[in-house]
């Protein structure tokens, strides 16, 4: 499957992704993170970006063709537009399911 993913058949696929995390991968069980307090995340994942929302309100951007490792966090430096974009997105992914989750994938 991996080889069709990066295909051109395949340009239709999802636009974005949503991962959800947990207090399971806290400060303490991941000690080379950014020291983030444990608690719920949500990563939006959408083209080279990789926005992180934590449960407390913190924010993290990262162009992972620039920053693969997640070293800088870029939310200071980014638009602010976008950084709204991002959370709005992330917070409406969040609440779907079924369809409309599907639709927000796709949009």
């Amino acid at each position: 499957m991996l080889p069709h993913l990066g295909a051109a058949a395949y340009s239709g696929w999802r636009k974005r992704m949503l991962v959800t995390g947990s207090d399971d991968v806290g400060p303490e069980m991941n000690s080379g993170g950014a020291g983030y307090p444990s608690g719920r995340w949500w990563l939006l994942r959408e083209n080279e970006k990789a926005f992180i929302l934590h449960e407390n309100g913190e924010k993290a951007l990262y162009w992972m063709n620039e920053d693969p490792h997640q070293k800088r966090n870029g939310v200071e430096q980014a638009a602010p537009a976008l950084i709204e974009r991002m959370t709005n997105t992330t917070q409406a992914m969040k609440a779907a399911a079924g369809e409309t989750r599907r639709k927000l994938e796709e949009a």
